[in-house]
């Protein structure tokens, strides 16, 4: 079965979501990727869950993208 954007972005969710600051995980169709938001200082742990979630991705690109997580009222 071939792999989709869509589909990755799920299983992408399921392991990475709140682990090295990733607070959420999106698509970029124009760009063939996905995109991983996170808000964390640098560092090893946040470097080796990116590393790890661009393993997981391929055959598709990871963009980081960094930001602060959505607020009330935002």
């Amino acid at each position: 079965m071939a792999r989709t954007l869509d589909s990755v972005k799920k299983k992408l969710s399921e392991a990475f979501l709140g682990r090295g600051g990733i607070h959420a995980i999106g698509i970029r169709r124009s760009q063939n990727a996905i995109a991983l938001y996170l808000h964390s200082p640098p560092g090893e742990e946040r470097d080796r869950v990116i590393e790890e979630a661009r393993r997981a991705a391929a055959p598709f690109a990871v963009v980081v993208v960094e930001e602060g997580p959505p607020t009330a009222g935002s």
